[in-house]
């Protein structure tokens, strides 16, 4: 896709230097405030939505944008965000049509081109326009551009409809190509000689929202609670443990919780105090406002897929799928929910209610009351080795230190901390100023947060990487430390063994749970315990 667009990227750029003549503008002033009349908030905006990004066009159907508009005291609707992408708060104006729109009931019509965004380039300043484009054959490929009659003028008007709270594009037609669907006609983003840049939005359609977001009860007492949960690792090829701190509450039999993808609307479950368990069913949990979106809590369970690319060398990726299942059941225990990771649950918020569309994941959560308090941490591990020697300029650690204790409870991870074996060492590895340029001090015990972004980083909050460069290391350990109040506490060592011929062991005392290894002169790939061959078939 990205290929293709970058192609179209160059041909737009082509057409429109090619084209002198300028677009009828029918409004010259962008309108960033919302006009007088009834303001319609927090309704549902689907649509095919377009966006530039690092040199590329991309785009996909979204069926839960924030959509809002306004009834104007003058007859007009006016939509905002005429790209729904687009970072840039404007208003498009839609003019009656029919003799109903007084009321606003019936069909309008969007008059292009509408000034929609300035940028300010410094040295000059940028308008661009909120125009109709339809898709056009270009060549080998196809594009969005401007449509001329059969006289050769721009047919640049795009009618809507509005009837029940529902303001829908009329033009709902759809072209598929190359396996994929778009929209015939979207309102681009374009310059004054109609040089698409990129953003634009077809199949317009925003209704109001049929659900209501949970709400806590007035004089629920909320509790501070510990959430962890295992997201996946393509790195290791497996699920790596996070926590963070949440909120949570018990009112009867209902137990709420904190939606932990933006910690601000609530998740409702109901409490079996006989079975000993707590069910999550499917359901709205209001706009994630990160990402100006709706979203949808739905239980989920998931699997892990191999798609292998390289046969000889066994090199291929790890892909996760969540099926939608009918209820996230946990165990209920003295007050702390906890899932059973036989079950493989997932816990998914989707931007559609139809189909799982995630903008987050979390998969075999527990959530237990939480005490600020010295603890010892669950043992971290190793997800990747590589010395020195591999590449002849420097080595690679991969770490995952979950920000947990022993009984996966969230600890505070500005009093964590980690220290280094390498080799057979007994005392943990010092990180000089010699060796590493950026580093403030030497370190032995280094913070959980510290990164440099050089030779040390932190993904996904929970996996660390480091690049080291003192040759003749075969093996290396790991140590998670918590210190609090003066007082420390260390987890068990984590050790990883290399070997130069590619195949790794986690543990020295055990069978690896993740990794690769020969067995039978074959290459055995093991995920969570269990081993696949290259193909991703589960072997015994």
């Amino acid at each position: 896709m990205k290929k293709l667009y970058s192609l179209i990227a160059m041909v737009l750029m082509a057409v429109a230097s090619a084209n002198a003549q300028t677009l009828p503008i029918t409004v010259d002033e962008v309108i960033t405030e919302a006009p007088q009349g009834t303001v319609v908030t927090n309704a549902v905006r689907s649509c095919f939505s377009y966006f530039y990004s690092n040199g590329y066009v991309d785009g996909g159907w979204n069926g839960s944008f924030n959509g809002e508009y306004v009834l104007g005291d003058d007859g007009c609707i006016y939509l905002k965000q005429p790209c729904a992408s687009l970072e840039y708060v404007s208003y498009l104006k839609l003019d009656p049509v029919t003799d109903q729109a007084s009321e606003h009931y019936g069909e309008y019509v969007c008059h292009t081109a509408q000034a929609a965004y300035v940028y300010d380039g410094g040295a000059k300043v940028y308008v661009y326009y909120a125009t109709r484009l339809v898709l056009t054959e270009v060549n080998d490929g196809f594009t969005w551009a401007l449509e001329k009659d059969a006289d050769g003028n721009y047919v640049t008007d795009v009618y809507f409809t509005y009837q029940d709270g529902v303001l829908q594009q009329k033009n709902q037609e759809r072209v598929t190509r190359e396996g994929f669907t778009y929209p015939y006609e979207i309102i681009g983003l374009t310059n004054a000689t109609g040089g698409w840049a990129g953003y634009g939005d077809g199949c317009i359609t925003v209704k109001p929202v049929t659900l209501e977001p949970t709400v806590l009860p007035e004089g629920a007492e909320v509790k501070e609670g510990s959430f962890a949960y295992d997201y996946f690792s393509t790195q290791g090829k497996c699920n790596i443990r996070n926590a963070m701190l949440t909120k949570y509450a018990e009112v009867g039999d209902d137990y709420y919780l904190l939606n932990p993808i933006d910690g601000k609307n609530w998740i409702k479950g109901s409490i079996d105090r006989t079975a000993g368990t707590v069910t999550f069913l499917k359901q709205y949990v209001g706009v994630n406002e990160e990402i100006d979106c709706h979203q949808w809590f739905v239980p989920c369970t998931y699997s892990y897929t191999f798609d292998l690319w390289d046969e000889e060398e066994g090199y291929g990726e790890w892909t996760t799928s969540t099926p939608e299942i009918s209820a996230y059941v946990c165990k209920y225990e003295n007050g702390n929910v906890i899932s059973d990771p036989e079950k493989k649950q997932a816990m998914v918020f989707s931007r559609s209610e139809e189909s799982i569309e995630r903008s987050g994941m979390y998969c075999d959560f527990s959530t237990k009351a939480y005490e600020d308090k010295l603890a010892k941490p669950a043992k971290p591990s190793v997800l990747k080795f590589e010395p020195v020697e591999t590449t002849g300029w420097w080595g690679e650690l991969s770490l995952h230190i979950s920000p947990v204790d022993e009984n996966d409870v969230y600890i505070n991870k500005e009093e964590l901390y980690y220290n280094v074996f390498m080799n057979d060492a007994t005392t943990p590895y010092e990180f000089t100023t010699d060796e590493f340029d950026l580093i403030p001090e030497n370190m032995v015990d280094v913070p959980y947060l510290y990164m440099d972004d050089y030779d040390f980083d932190i993904k996904n909050g929970a996996t660390h990487n480091i690049f080291f460069y003192k040759e003749g290391i075969t093996f290396v350990g790991v140590q998670t430390i918590h210190k609090k109040n003066g007082e420390v506490a260390k987890s068990d060592i984590a050790w990883y063994n290399f070997d130069p011929d590619g195949i790794h062991s986690v543990d020295t005392a055990k069978t690896p749970r993740e990794g690769k290894m020969l067995e039978n002169n074959r290459i055995v790939i093991i995920k969570d315990g269990q081993k696949f061959n290259l193909n991703g078939q589960v072997t015994k």
